[in-house]
């Protein structure tokens, strides 16, 4: 077992297996990434713990990149229910770094006890005062994670973090589209410290650059928490400022969001949502209008509009109802002031996105005549009892709009 604890961890939780009838295989994909964690590790100061379910392969694959004088047996690495007669498939070192691989039974990676296994086993094995935690995988949004015989709600998967962490994860990275939602905010406070990602669709194909997110990390201190989240967010801006890491979409936004700042939003969202409900029936229209300017694409999901078009941008939304003279112009005016706080970091090529995004369902029949695209919304159709059941929509009755309007 790693004996000596680190400064960091990073738990990677790679999910290519995808049951969907002629789905699309991400698992050279998915072999890219982890090849491209493993290479990049310098492992100075820290531990990478990854676990990775693919395809076309059966069984779980479980991992462990460490210093060569922390290097694990065979055993800790194996252990788990799901690993108790796993093989190793690779054991090698490399000057200071020592990886060890094995591969036992499939599992459903959607399960959140499979996940919470996973999160103990990478805590105990590789201990560290601080945790980050890579996603990995298809998203839905609001409506959760993974494709692997059914999705895991982000409620679930915000409790599992709580519980397997023994604490908040300092911060959680996606690299799944569409995450940096309002929704995702509300359920990931308290469970983690920071959460990046991106409002838009994030190109499977091609790696991060692993290596100077590793070395951002090994930066961290008591006091520059912030500072180290704000810095790995803009790499992987810069990362994709490059349009060949792109893949052929027009802008993929990425943002950070501060999650100590959620509750900030709580009581002016509240007040908006009674404000809009009670608006006459002209001002209401205006309002619609409103939300309708600050959709994702307007309606169009490609690779030249890469936000999913059941999503708003949130920032842009509430700067346009400062244009309403009624008193849901004054809760706009306070969620924009304190938008600046939850988001302290955004970026797009284009500009077209500002951080965060939230669920809106549009009666518009232009839209409605269209052919849907959009993820989210599907999923919110197929199941609204399960969006209605999110922290947002508790604590500030959203899905009052989001669903019903006003």
């Amino acid at each position: 077992m790693a004996s000596n604890k680190r400064s960091w961890t990073v738990l990677v939780y790679m999910v290519a297996d995808h049951k969907e009838k002629g789905a699309t295989l991400l698992d050279s994909f998915a072999e890219e990434e982890l090849r491209a964690i493993a290479n990049a590790a310098d492992l100075t100061d820290m531990h990478v713990a990854v676990q990775v379910d693919f395809t076309k392969v059966d069984g779980t694959f479980r991992g462990t990149m460490v210093p060569s004088e922390c290097a694990c047996d065979i055993a800790s690495v194996c252990s788990g229910s799901e690993l108790e007669e796993a093989r190793v498939v690779e054991k090698w070192s490399e000057g200071d770094k020592s990886i060890t691989l094995c591969h036992g039974k499939e599992t459903n990676a959607a399960d959140p006890n499979v996940l919470a296994r996973f999160l103990k086993w990478g805590r105990t094995v590789c201990p560290a005062q601080r945790y980050a935690i890579l996603f990995w995988g298809h998203s839905f949004g609001p409506m959760g994670l993974f494709l692997d015989g059914g999705t895991v709600s982000l409620p679930r998967v915000a409790k599992t973090i709580d519980r397997a962490l023994l604490g908040p994860a300092d911060v959680v990275l996606f690299k799944d589209c569409l995450m940096n939602t309002l929704e995702t905010a509300y359920e990931m406070q308290g469970v983690a410290k920071y959460a990046i990602g991106s409002q838009a669709l994030i190109p499977i194909k091609g790696v991060w650059p692993y290596t100077d997110l590793y070395a951002i990390l090994q930066t961290a201190s008591s006091d520059n928490a912030l500072f180290v989240a704000r810095a790995l967010a803009a790499r992987l801006g810069t990362h994709y400022d490059d349009r060949l890491n792109r893949a052929g979409f027009a802008e993929v936004p990425m943002s950070m969001l501060d999650l100590g700042q959620v509750q900030t939003m709580t009581e002016p969202l509240k007040e908006l949502v009674k404000e809009l409900r009670a608006l006459d029936k002209r001002t209401a229209a205006k309002a619609r209008g409103i939300f309708e300017e600050a959709r994702a694409g307007r309606g169009v999901s490609d690779h030249q509009h890469p936000g999913d078009p059941a999503l708003l941008d949130f920032t842009t939304l509430c700067r346009n109802l400062l244009e309403l003279e009624t008193p849901a112009r004054k809760s706009a005016e306070a969620l924009n002031g304190r938008l600046r706080t939850l988001v302290p970091w955004a970026h797009s090529q284009r500009n077209t996105f500002n951080g965060i995004s939230v669920y809106y369902v549009s009666l518009d029949p232009k839209i409605l005549q269209r052919p849907i695209r959009s993820v989210v919304e599907v999923a919110v159709l197929n199941n609204p009892k399960r969006y209605k059941s999110l922290a947002l929509n508790e604590q500030t009755e959203w899905s009052a709009v989001a669903l019903e309007q006003f």
